[in-house]
């Protein structure tokens, strides 16, 4: 494991302007002192209740925006735009419906200047990958909201990303499905041992997925405290200490 963490999050603020009456001060502080260490090849979760700051943390991490305070590092370099060592994934899939499932993952390879018989080779790799080879000419429609979050999914790595953003990708899934995409996603992770950051409000799928969470806070979005999760995997919800530790952060966030 490295000694530099893959991704440095050091003292960020994140204040959006806002219409104001004349003489009003501020704005809508979405992140407030924020600082966190991703760890090399780590599963790390970011939970809180909405409005706490973790999409908007995830966009800091990914380059989309940039803090109002503060600085993030992609091993030690300060991010200032995306990088293709930076994946994203977000819950609403953001496929082209106009493409097939195969010429959806193909789109990041040409931004990177690949093409041709190479993308497709490529392509299919991840489509294999993530159990999709056989669906590599359906268009998005024509699949099921787990699938389409595979092939997401299988989009974001075959770019080679170092780190992989996930944003609640599993939050518009049906439980029954959500429950399989999170065996799929842990079994990649195994396959691969990417870093992951993933967003969710499910306090269960963190400890599930998880080596350690972030636990947020609102008004403003802040960190209060980052867990270890100590239990042997892969994980069973019948460990008492999966119910324990899942009690402890809803204590922390009182809901």
């Amino acid at each position: 494991m490295s000694a530099v963490p893959s991704l440095t999050v050091s003292d960020v603020s994140r204040i959006f302007p806002q219409a104001r009456a004349k003489g009003q001060d501020g704005g809508i502080v979405a992140l407030s002192s924020t600082s966190i260490e991703v760890r090399d090849n780590e599963f790390l979760s970011i939970v809180g209740p909405s409005g706490c700051g973790k999409s908007t943390l995830l966009r800091l991490m990914a380059g989309l925006d940039a803090p109002t305070k503060g600085e993030i590092c992609y091993r030690g370099q300060a991010i200032t735009k995306p990088t293709g060592k930076i994946g994203l994934v977000f819950q609403d899939y953001s496929l082209l419906p106009w493409r097939s499932i195969q010429r959806n993952i193909e789109l990041g390879l040409e931004f990177q200047g690949l093409g041709g018989r190479e993308a497709r080779a490529k392509a299919l790799e991840h489509l294999e990958l993530v159990g999709l080879a056989q669906f590599r000419d359906a268009y998005p429609h024509e699949l099921s909201g787990g699938m389409r979050q595979r092939a997401a999914i299988a989009r974001a790595l075959a770019v080679a990303p170092d780190v992989l953003l996930m944003d609640e990708p599993f939050g518009a899934l049906d439980a029954h499905t959500r429950l399989l995409m999170q065996r799929e996603l842990l079994t990649l992770w195994e396959k691969r041992r990417k870093t992951v950051v993933f967003v969710t409000h499910s306090i269960d799928e963190a400890v599930y997925l998880s080596d350690r969470i972030v636990v947020m806070e609102k008004d403003p979005g802040r960190v209060i405290e980052v867990l270890d999760v100590d239990l042997p995997r892969p994980r069973t919800r019948k460990n008492p200490d999966f119910g324990k530790l899942t009690e402890s952060i809803l204590e922390l966030l009182k809901y």
